[in-house]
This record gives structure tokens, C-alpha cells and sequence, in this order.
């Protein structure tokens, strides 16, 4: 299975870097620092920094800063490797290259493991761009929070590993009736 992983991986990301240039994620980046700075100007320049009292009751008065920036870098995050997985499979099927490989004796976990590791890498980058960006805006870093965000992404990201695993085996199913 670890063959297969590799495979798929270095597969995957040379028909990356081959058909979207870098301009591609430079793209999203870009958009998710537009997205986030215009949460912040309002909250500086429109708001003076005031914020409503319901506001910090259900946030446990965390800093709205923290509050955007930890929001912005989940969803880069997690949309980008969700949307890129999608694409990636899509991409396969196209080319026909999905079905022939289900059919073939490899690990079909092995490759969905391996298109999801490879996505799941360049959205990482991502991650860290945003959370830099976040950080001077004036995201207050603390490593116990960064902490807390790294284990909870692991635990979405093992949900996210759950959910291929269902869709592998209504593969198997699917191919075997």
C-alpha cells in the first residue's frame, strides 16, 4: 500500500506542477489575504475595535482577529483540499485512468491516500501563508492555541481519511456486484 501511496503522490504531483502553474495557488492565496483583510480593515477602521458583548460571551473572548484569522486559514485549508481532491479524481475519470486502476489488484485505499496527501500538502502551504498573513495583521500567536488548531485539524483531516474510506468501499461494491 505504501508503494501505492508514493506512486500516486509523485504521479499526482507532476501533472500538477505540469498543468497548473503556481500562479494557480498563488491565485488562492491571494484570494483567502483579500478575503481576510477586509474582515479586518472594517474591524480597525469601521469599528474602532469595539465589539459586542454577545460577541465575546461565544467567542470565550477571543480576539476577533484570531477569531478571522483561525476562520480564514481553516477554510483555505480545508476547501482547498477538498475542492483539489474532487479535481484530482474528476481529472482520472476523464482519462479513464480511474476505472482501469480499480479494476487492477493495488491498493485502491493506498491511492486515495495518496491523491489526498498530495492535495493535502500544497493546501498545508497555503495554511501557513494565511497564518503568517494572520499574524500580522495582529493575530495574537500563542502556542498552546496553535497547538489546539493543529490537533483539531488532524481530527478533521482523520474524518476526512474516515469518509475516503467509505467511498472505497462502495468502490469495491460497486465493482464486485
Amino acid at each position: 500500500m505504501i508503494q501505492t501511496i508514493l506512486a500516486t503522490y509523485k504521479k499526482n504531483r507532476r501533472t500538477q506542477l505540469r498543468a497548473y502553474p503556481i500562479s494557480f495557488m498563488f491565485q488562492r492565496v491571494l484570494g483567502s489575504l483579500m478575503g481576510l483583510l477586509l474582515p479586518v480593515l472594517l474591524y480597525y477602521f469601521v469599528f474602532n475595535q469595539n465589539l459586542s458583548s454577545s460577541f465575546l460571551n461565544q467567542t470565550n473572548h477571543m480576539s476577533y482577529i484570531m477569531y478571522v484569522g483561525l476562520g480564514y486559514c481553516s477554510y483555505g485549508l480545508s476547501i482547498a483540499t477538498l475542492m483539489n481532491v474532487g479535481r484530482a479524481l474528476i481529472l482520472e475519470i476523464r482519462e479513464g485512468t480511474l476505472d482501469n486502476f480499480l479494476l487492477s489488484p493495488a491498493s485502491r485505499l493506498g491511492y486515495f491516500i495518496g491523491v489526498y496527501l498530495e492535495q493535502w500538502g500544497r493546501a498545508f502551504i497555503e495554511f501557513i501563508i494565511i497564518f503568517s498573513f494572520s499574524i500580522i495583521l495582529g493575530m495574537p500567536f500563542n502556542i498552546a492555541i496553535f497547538i489546539r488548531i493543529l490537533f483539531a485539524l488532524l481530527m478533521f483531516y482523520y474524518r476526512q481519511l474516515w469518509y475516503l474510506r467509505e467511498i472505497h468501499l462502495l468502490h469495491k461494491i460497486h465493482y464486485l456486484s
